[in-house]
């Protein structure tokens, strides 16, 4: 039997300003280069998307996502900056794994 991580996510719940988290946010944190934001990128009053090739973070007024498209990476920094100075209610954390059986996949959440 085979295990395959395939998506890695970090939600977090509680009250937000989505527009505090532009991309001026995240490079004066030293978190992303200018450069590295794609084109899906949005920011706007009620709702930013930020978009890398490694991860890709939701922020609205109740919720933010973190989707870690790159499993290699260190994802602590991140979670600290953004944690930092706001409150939240809830996180959860969710792992969605593809198990090889015989020529079989079945997918287990966690």
């Amino acid at each position: 039997m085979e295990k395959t991580l395939i998506n890695k996510n970090i939600i977090i719940l509680g009250q937000f300003s989505p527009s505090k988290f532009d991309k001026f946010f995240f490079v004066k944190k030293n978190l992303f280069a200018e450069n590295s934001f794609l084109q899906s990128s949005m920011f706007l009053p009620e709702l930013s998307i930020i978009d890398t090739d490694k991860i890709s973070i939701e922020v609205s007024f109740n919720r933010i996502i973190i989707n870690i498209k790159d499993f290699s990476i260190n994802i602590e920094k991140l979670t600290e900056c953004i944690l930092d100075n706001i409150t939240y209610n809830a996180i959860g954390f969710n792992y969605k794994y593809f198990y090889f059986i015989n020529n079989l996949y079945v997918i287990l959440q966690k």
